[in-house]
This record gives structure tokens, C-alpha cells and sequence, in this order.
């Protein structure tokens, strides 16, 4: 029993050894006929080795929108095309393009990190807008208190205090 469990084993790490010596290097770019909707289709090796498809499509239902996405794929296969690493929209063709170029770019050349990251500033930026929009204002702290050491070397850190309360010198 244990050693079919051994011999499984050592054919599925066997397998999994001649598909990553299969894979392309990393940054590796492939240009990939595209689908019918598609404007345009590419498969990215990132540079930090995660493989993804960058894809950009006509919305037709949402008039003359583009949808440029990068989707990730495992052993070949596309998988969760409903999370995408990142998708953005474009009102023209010529946009769309440039747009999935620079996708396509970053991919191979940064990785997946600079892809989220971007991401990340732009939904910060959408929030920022969305709160400048509704006059929401941060609450402000209070003015700053230095904080003040006597010539023994204590710092004493201002406390709010109850009424009554004797203060406290912490060494």
C-alpha cells in the first residue's frame, strides 16, 4: 500500500517537473489569435513566473466600451476568468489598444506586483474622488503635543487624566 503511494507520487512530482521545464522563461510574450468579440489577445509569462492571458474585447451591451483584462491561467488552463488580476475600460479602439500594449508590458517586464499595486492606487483614487465628491471630511486630530523630558532624562508622555488624579513618570 505504501508504496503505490510512493510510486503515485514520485509520477505526479515527475510530471509536474516536465511541465515546468515545458513552460516558457519568464517575461515571455506570445501573441494568441483572439476570440470572436476580442480586439486583441496575448499570453504573458510575468516576470515573476505567473502565467496570464491578456485579452480586449467590445462590450457590445454597454455601447462602445472596450474591456481590456489579464486572467490567470494554471497548467494551461484559463481559470477564474470572474477574478481577474486586472481590468480596466476604454472609450475608444485606439485607447483600448494602447492600454492592453501597456498591460502586456508590465507584465512581462514588472510582474504581478507592479499590476496589483496599480490597481490598488487606482481604487484609492476612485475613493478619494468619491469622498471629495461628497464633501465627506477625515476628523482632524488635535494639535500636536511636544512631548517633554525634565533633566533627569524622563520623557513624559501627556495622558488624559481623570479629575483628582496624580500624575505618573514612567522610567
Amino acid at each position: 500500500m505504501a508504496r503505490s503511494a510512493r510510486a503515485q507520487t514520485s509520477q505526479a512530482s515527475q510530471a509536474d517537473r516536465i511541465l515546468s521545464s515545458m513552460q516558457p522563461p519568464a517575461g515571455t510574450v506570445r501573441t494568441c489569435a483572439p476570440y470572436r468579440g476580442e480586439t486583441a489577445r496575448h499570453r504573458v509569462i510575468s516576470a515573476d513566473g505567473y502565467d496570464y492571458v491578456v485579452a480586449t474585447l467590445h462590450e457590445t451591451r454597454a455601447g462602445t466600451a472596450y474591456l481590456t483584462g489579464a486572467y490567470p491561467v494554471s497548467r494551461g488552463y484559463l481559470v477564474m476568468v470572474r477574478q481577474p488580476l486586472y481590468e480596466i475600460r476604454s472609450q475608444s479602439a485606439g485607447e483600448a489598444r494602447g492600454r492592453h500594449d501597456q498591460l502586456v508590458e508590465a507584465l512581462a517586464q514588472a510582474g504581478v506586483r507592479l499590476v496589483r499595486a496599480q490597481r490598488a492606487l487606482a481604487a484609492r483614487r476612485r475613493a478619494e474622488k468619491r469622498e471629495a465628491a461628497l464633501g465627506v471630511e477625515l476628523p482632524t486630530l488635535a494639535p500636536h503635543t511636544p512631548f517633554v523630558a525634565d533633566d533627569s532624562g524622563v520623557l513624559a508622555f501627556p495622558l488624559p487624566m481623570p479629575q483628582g488624579a496624580d500624575p505618573v513618570t514612567l522610567s
